[in-house]
C-alpha cells in the first residue's frame, strides 16, 4: 500500500532521515530510500520534495478505540489503518507536524495535523528536583504554580491557571517508558528522571479536533509558548533531552 508524505520545501531527506531515527533507531537510508524495517520504506522524489510510504495494509473495521486529531476515522471510512501501517503514518504525520507539509492518504484524503495539538514538552533529566526546587524554577515563568498536595518526594506535580478553563502542568516522575530516541544512552538506561510539561484544558475532547477553530489554535500557539519556556526553565538546570509529546527530540533552540 502507498501513501505520499509531502514536506515543506524548506526540509528535504536528510531532514526526514533524522526525525525517522528518533522513532526507528535502526533506519537505514540508501541513496533516496529510507529502510524503517523489512517491509516498510520511505522512497524519496526530490523533484516533488516528497516521499512515497510503501507498506503492508492493515485495517480494521469500525471508528479507531481512541479518539486522535490526525484524523484517521474520516480519511479511511472503510477502516482504520493498524499496525505497522498505524505506526508509520502517525510517523509522517508526526513529521509533517515538525516540518510542514501534508499526508497524503492511499483513499485520496489529505492531512495536515497543526504544529501545535496537544502542546506539552517533556525533559529527561539524570537526577531529581526537589518540589521546592522545581517550583522555584517554574515561578520564573509561571508565578501562579503551585505544588499539588503534600509531595514526600517523586512522583509530584504543579499546576497554574493559563487560561480560565485549562491549566499549565508539571509533572514530575521517574522515567518508566522506553524512548527510542535516547534509549541507547548509558544514564537513561541507569535511571533518569521525567519532567512533563502539558497544557491541560477542562474539556480535553479540544485536544484532538482534526478541524479546530483559529481560537482554538491560538490557545494551542499560546498554551505552547507557555510550555516552552517552563520546559527550557528546566532543562537550563538539569541539561538532559527534551523531547516533544510524541517523544521526538527537540533542540533547545528550537524553543520559544
Amino acid at each position: 500500500m502507498t501513501h505520499t508524505l509531502v514536506l515543506d520545501q524548506s526540509y528535504g531527506l536528510d531532514d526526514l532521515f533524522a526525525l525517522a531515527l528518533n522513532r526507528y533507531p535502526l533506519a537505514r537510508k540508501k541513496k533516496k530510500t529510507i529502510r524503517v524495517s523489512d517491509t516498510t520504506t520511505l522512497v524519496w522524489h526530490p523533484s516533488k520534495n516528497e516521499a512515497s510510504i510503501e507498506v503492508p495494509m492493515h485495517r480494521e473495521s469500525g471508528p479507531a478505540e481512541i479518539p486522535d486529531g490526525y484524523g484517521f476515522d474520516s480519511a479511511f471510512p472503510n477502516g482504520v489503518p493498524a499496525g505497522e501501517e498505524r505506526e508509520i503514518l502517525e510517523f509522517a504525520l508526526n513529521a509533517v507536524r515538525r516540518l510542514g507539509g501534508k499526508l497524503v492518504t492511499d483513499t485520496g484524503h489529505e492531512l495536515s495535523p497543526h504544529q501545535f495539538m496537544q502542546p506539552g514538552l517533556k525533559v529527561v533529566a539524570g537526577y531529581e528536583l526537589a518540589p521546592k526546587d522545581l517550583l522555584e524554577i517554574v515561578h520564573t515563568i509561571v508565578k501562579e504554580a503551585e505544588i499539588v498536595g503534600e509531595p514526600q518526594g517523586f512522583p509530584y506535580e504543579l499546576s497554574a491557571p493559563i487560561f480560565a478553563h485549562a491549566d499549565l502542568v508539571v509533572e514530575a516522575s521517574t522515567l518508566e517508558e522506553d524512548i527510542p530516541a535516547i534509549e541507547h544512552v548509558e544514564w537513561v538506561k541507569e535511571g533518569a528522571a521525567l519532567y512533563t510539561v502539558v497544557y491541560r484544558p477542562d474539556d480535553l475532547s479540544t485536544l484532538v479536533s482534526e478541524k479546530p477553530e483559529p481560537s482554538q489554535v491560538r490557545e494551542w500557539r499560546e498554551a505552547y509558548l507557555g510550555c516552552s519556556a517552563v520546559a527550557r526553565a528546566i532543562w537550563d538546570e538539569t541539561g538532559g533531552f527534551i523531547l516533544d509529546h510524541e517523544n521526538y527530540l527537540v533542540e533547545p533552540n528550537e524553543l520559544f
